[in-house]
């Protein structure tokens, strides 16, 4: 008989697989394109300064090349290690390592608030 903790960690491993391989999928595909199917609710709560923040983070995420996003994402989202990226994305550590110094310059570039202090450090 399994316990819950596996019965768990099997369930976070699949997705992952899952979400994974969705987003190579769509981006092995270039013409996938995503199309509005219903309007969306009006917001139900007033827009405070950490939703700007949010927006402005994911607008910046957005901005960042999709390799390196995804790398972004497991690593830093998803909290895995370098070689559970690696593995998930089929590549090396080292590229891994790579991309996500990338990725974060990248982001950096994008993100609108006032880090060159945060550059220098």
């Amino acid at each position: 008989m399994r316990g819950r903790d596996q019965e768990s960690t099997e369930f976070f491993a699949a997705r992952r697989t899952v979400l994974t391989r969705l987003f190579l999928d769509a981006r092995h595909r270039r013409r996938a394109k995503e199309y509005p199917v219903a309007v969306l609710p009006e917001q139900s709560v007033a827009p405070d300064h950490s939703s700007h923040e949010r927006m402005a983070m994911q607008a910046a995420l957005l901005a960042v090349p999709p390799g390196q996003r995804a790398v972004l994402v497991l690593r830093y989202v998803a909290d895995l290690s370098v070689e559970q990226v690696a593995a998930t994305l089929g590549c090396s550590t080292g590229n891994v390592k790579s991309q996500t110094v990338r990725g974060l310059a990248a982001l950096r570039e994008a993100y609108p608030g006032d880090n060159t202090a945060a550059r220098k450090a």
